[in-house]
């Protein structure tokens, strides 16, 4: 397939849409990243199963991503799309189960759906910018800060709504995708 583009003549206002869309889909992959940390204990595993749990999303992410990439560039806002689904499963099994393997699985899908997500949407940025190189540089500074804000309220919040009910904090994110 050969790459969509986007039409030269978009609005302001689209081109802010845009952005809050990708900075939205950046912050709640990141926040789901970090918020089940504060959790990860009260499974009563060992140390080291706790680390690969936490580890599972960023291996799965590393490896997906290039294969991640190369088929994104013929899409437009699909991939985003299908992560921002695929994030809501792994969501949804963290909140009703704690079983370690599926958490594990549900880790692993998480980080191939970061993929789909960061590369399609910062691709999509870049050609929403194509011809302000500029605006680009300030837009993919923006929208990194979704990364930044759901790093930073994602362990807080898991841990604030886990203290609360267990799979409150996950049920919450599932609204928010």
């Amino acid at each position: 397939k050969t790459p969509k583009q986007l039409p030269e003549n978009t609005s302001y206002a689209s081109q802010n849409f845009s952005l809050l869309v990708v900075w939205f889909a950046l912050f709640c992959d990141y926040c789901l990243l970090t918020l089940a940390v504060p959790i990860f204990p009260q499974l009563e595993k060992s140390e080291f199963e706790t680390g690969v749990l936490f580890a599972m999303k960023a291996m799965t992410q590393i490896l997906s991503s290039p294969m991640v990439a190369r088929h994104v560039d013929a899409y437009n806002l699909e991939p985003l799309l299908l992560g921002l689904f695929v994030e809501a499963l792994s969501t949804v099994t963290f909140a009703f189960t704690k079983s370690y393997p599926a958490w594990c699985f549900a880790r692993a899908i998480s980080g191939i759906s970061s993929s789909c997500i960061i590369s399609s949407g910062f691709l999509h940025v870049q050609r929403r910018f194509a011809n302000d190189p500029e605006g680009m540089g300030r837009s993919m500074s923006l929208v990194a800060t979704g990364i930044i804000m759901g790093v930073t309220f994602g362990p807080p919040l898991g841990g604030l709504l886990y203290g609360v009910s267990e799979p409150l904090p996950f049920l919450f994110l599932i609204c928010l995708i």
